[in-house]
């Protein structure tokens, strides 16, 4: 008896709220999203009812149960981070190039557990219609030939679970030129999260999958004078995505098997930061409505403990240990890989943190004098297309620390 009436409280759930969507949830008109989404936002407060009592599901055991929560443990692992594949018209014998999904599997060929990835906004239609230049004036450009059902089959058969996915929304793009680091890099700002995780939850809701949405290093934000900015829209990441998740699950009764989750990164501490005078994000988080749920961490430096980073980022932002992950472990000597992946991994992990993300698994674009920041070399010079010999160092001690070796 107890076990239909547990279900009848799901289906009553369910078949309110299944297609529509609870006034409650529909952003606020004045919001960052529907000043970006209008039309979005208009047709969501027509469609929209009026919220239906919650009942709570609680599992046979009686445990207490918070319908919306996710589990946010990650699994310890190693991930890698790709930017751009080359462009493949008229260049059909240029070895980098592969489809989202061939890069995947690649990837987990050697191990690998995680996967980080820049898309367009869109994640569901490639890479995205952008180019770096190279120094050699080579334009390497997205995968933006991926078609949808090549991104479905990324999405709905890809050999790695924990995808971390970086949208890169153009029309809020700004460039950072300033006293922090003297160059230019490119920014982004606000993609539709609660829409890229909608569609993620609609669609693979069924795969044991996670998949965080992120950024890159949001210090540069604050360093261009754009803190009040980049607030609002951490706090609109977080909420779209929090927005989704229960919109999943009103609509089916139960957690889904698939994770979406939304993770800042920082990379700004006490003893790199140029101007102690700026606040760091670190500082910012626990003063935000919207807190997110995981915090990268990106760790390019030399010469201090690596502990003692994540203790202050921990005391900092009040989050345990296992919401902390590496988004980018790197070097800019190829010589130094291996003793730093070594060293490094292995004190992340004994601190508590789960995933360490390793930049890059390939660099598909020239450097000048032949520097090496990918876990490949490169054919120097690159006159027109990149070329990759062996495997680095630092990859052999990767596998090594995982315990897995490439077939």
């Amino acid at each position: 008896m107890k076990h239909l009436l547990l279900l009848a409280a799901a289906m009553a759930v369910t078949s309110i709220a299944y297609g529509q969507t609870l006034c409650s949830d529909c952003p606020d008109p004045a919001s960052l999203s529907c000043q970006l989404w209008p039309a979005v936002c208009e047709q969501c407060l027509e469609d929209c009812i009026a919220a239906p009592p919650i009942r709570r599901i609680s599992p046979v055991n009686t445990a207490p149960y918070d319908p919306y929560l996710v589990s946010y443990m990650l699994p310890k692992t190693i991930g890698v981070i790709q930017l751009a594949h080359e462009q493949p018209t008229g260049w059909p014998q240029n070895p980098s190039y592969m489809t989202n999904y061939q890069l995947a599997e690649e990837v987990a060929s050697y191990g690998f557990g995680a996967l980080k990835v820049w898309m367009e906004s869109n994640p569901f239609e490639g890479m995205g219609p952008w180019c770096w230049k190279t120094y050699w004036g080579v334009e390497l450009c997205g995968d933006y030939n991926d078609t949808t059902s090549e991104m479905y089959e990324f999405w709905a058969k890809s050999p790695i679970d924990t995808i971390f996915v970086r949208p890169q929304f153009y029309g809020w793009t700004h460039w950072e030129m300033n006293e922090c680091i003297g160059t230019v890099g490119p920014q982004m700002a606000l993609a539709d999260y609660y829409g890229i995780a909608k569609r993620l939850y609609s669609e693979f809701g069924y795969r044991n999958m996670t998949v965080i949405l992120t950024d890159w290093e949001q210090d540069w934000i604050i360093c261009d004078g754009y803190k009040d900015f980049l607030v609002q829209i951490i706090n609109q990441r977080q909420s779209d995505v929090e927005r989704a998740r229960k919109e999943a699950f009103l609509e089916l009764g139960y957690r889904p098997n698939l994770r979406v989750m939304h993770a800042v990164v920082v990379n700004r501490y006490p003893d790199n930061t140029t101007d102690p005078e700026l606040p760091r994000l670190a500082e910012i988080i626990p003063t935000l409505e919207h807190k997110p749920d995981l915090i990268g961490l990106s760790y390019w430096r030399k010469g201090y403990d690596p502990i003692e980073t994540l203790d202050w980022l921990q005391e900092t932002t009040g989050y345990p240990r296992y919401r902390i992950y590496i988004d980018e472990l790197g070097t800019g000597n190829v010589d130094l890989q291996a003793q730093r992946y070594r060293d490094y991994v292995t004190a992340f992990w004994d601190w508590g943190v789960r995933v360490v993300n390793i930049w890059l698994w390939k660099q598909t674009w020239c450097e000048y004098g032949g520097k090496q920041y990918g876990m490949w070399y490169q054919q120097q010079p690159c006159d027109g297309k990149v070329e990759f010999l062996g495997q680095t160092p630092g990859l052999e001690v990767l596998q090594d620390l995982m315990g897995v070796y490439h077939e």
